[in-house]
């Protein structure tokens, strides 16, 4: 048949628990009304049984590619880095579902991101969900094929609201939808750091550290909770500190508001890979004098807590 499907998935933050959610931790995450799309145009026309890939981001095209079905190998491209893990992607994909690709037939796909390749807000985790769908296939199955990553960004893609994450056992996550807008949410914003990491890698790099931290572990959860129902900014601020003393006993690091940011006015902490992507600050004097705060310092990408959770049936009301 032929014809175009258009997938979408969000993009990703997560508040709490990183890299301990990969050893059962509970974390807070939550999705981004950024994300990305991918659309899908199935033609039958000569020289068939071709995926034609072009990746878009606000501003331009950012990687073009060709892969072949019959040989499945990406046989033209413009960055062998990007086309290797395309290649990877679409194999795994076609080795959980064999039947969702036709011979006979060619693939234009076009995908766009909502922001930013280097910000990290999910290029791959959405994109990971959207061939998913596309193939009809489990995203956790195929996420798990080619990552060694929690799968929290996966629960993201599609979630309509914040929620908890927690991998009860291999590979087996438990997602639970949650009420996570705090009263003080325009007291919240996203400052993106310049020093973005590969998550990939970063789980790599701190695995050995993590293993064996139970007590850890359990006060991740518990601070993520904790975190959930604040009501009071200055509940949320201590929990984000102590997170940040537990984060850096762990990873024999410092934090963000030890090394960045150190007269901050406020609470800062890394989100995701530790000492990349995002930070998540606390700020009460608006948005305009925390970018000029913050310009000073070099930081010029900010975003307000309303700017970027998904969370319709509460926008909805305000």
């Amino acid at each position: 048949m032929t014809g175009t499907k258009t997938f979408s998935a969000h993009g990703k933050f997560l508040l709490t628990a990183e890299y301990l959610v990969l050893y059962g931790a509970t974390a807070l995450a939550i999705p981004l009304r950024m994300g990305q799309d991918l659309q899908v145009m199935i033609s039958r026309e000569q020289n068939q049984g071709k995926i034609f890939w072009t990746a878009r981001d606000q501003q331009k095209i950012w990687f073009e590619a060709v892969f072949d079905i019959k040989n499945h190998k990406v046989i033209q491209s413009n960055d062998a880095d990007k086309a290797a893990y395309l290649e990877k992607l679409l194999n795994a994909a076609h080795q959980l579902n064999p039947s969702a690709l036709d011979t006979n037939h060619n693939y234009y796909v076009e995908t766009r991101l909502g922001f930013r390749p280097e910000w990290g807000l999910g290029s791959s985790s959405t994109l990971i969900s959207n061939v998913a769908r596309w193939f009809d296939v489990n995203s956790y199955a195929l996420h798990f094929a080619i990552s060694n990553g929690s799968g929290y960004d996966i629960a993201c893609a599609t979630a309509a609201t914040p929620i908890f994450y927690t991998l009860t056992q291999k590979n087996l996550p438990h997602v639970e939808p949650i009420d996570f807008y705090p009263p003080f949410a325009d007291q919240i914003f996203f400052v993106y750091s310049g020093r973005k990491q590969r998550s990939e890698k970063s789980v790599q790099q701190h695995q050995l550290k993590i293993e064996g931290l139970s007590a850890e572990i359990l006060q991740a959860s518990r601070l993520s909770k904790l975190m959930a129902k604040a009501t009071m900014l200055h509940e949320f601020e201590e929990i984000i500190i102590e997170h940040n003393q537990m984060m850096s006993r762990v990873l024999l690091m410092p934090s963000a508001a030890d090394t960045l940011l150190q007269d901050f006015p406020g609470t800062v902490k890394w989100l995701g890979a530790w000492g990349g992507d995002f930070m998540m600050v606390t700020w009460q004097n608006g948005i305009d004098e925390l970018k000029n705060y913050l310009k000073s310092k070099s930081f010029d990408t900010v975003f307000a807590f309303q700017q970027m959770v998904v969370y319709d049936s509460v926008f909805e009301k305000k």
